[in-house]
């Protein structure tokens, strides 16, 4: 008697999934290829500047979740600049991104640059004792079109 039940619980829980995939697909809109409001389908970049090897980046996602990585710079990573460099790029997959990156680093001297469809945004250096910078800024949705 259970079986039957359960059966038609699942079904009904999977069609409620699939509609709502299907709903969020078609509300999610297309890349306007605007830096001014980035949101689903912009290319967003951040690029961060040590002049050490070990690193901590946190940022945003392309699905707006804060990731934190810690890393060492490879060799290949150095400029003629003396300078690490590592860039972080994604395709936004949301209706608002949030736009921030953060370096901290054990050097003396930390950059980061935010880009969006290749537009630079921002861009802020830190300097002292493990060095550290943000790049942050508001994005909020675009004004509703005039009547």
């Amino acid at each position: 008697m259970r079986t039957p039940t359960l059966r038609i619980s699942a079904a009904a829980a999977l069609a409620t999934v699939a509609a709502a995939i299907g709903v969020g697909a078609a509300t999610a809109g297309h890349a306007d290829a605007s830096w001014r409001y980035p949101g689903n389908g912009d290319l967003i970049t951040f690029d961060v500047y040590s002049d050490t090897t070990w690193t901590t980046v946190s940022y945003y996602n392309g699905v707006n979740i804060l990731r934190q990585q810690h890393f060492d710079f490879r060799q290949d990573e150095k400029l003629p600049t003396g300078q690490y460099h590592r860039r972080i790029s994604f395709i936004s997959k949301v209706p608002v991104q949030i736009l921030a990156v953060k370096i901290q680093q054990e050097g003396q001297s930390a950059t980061c640059k935010l880009s969006v469809n290749r537009k630079l945004k921002i861009t802020r250096t830190g300097h002292g004792d493990r060095a550290r910078a943000l790049c942050a800024m508001r994005n909020d949705p675009p004004p509703p079109p005039l009547s």
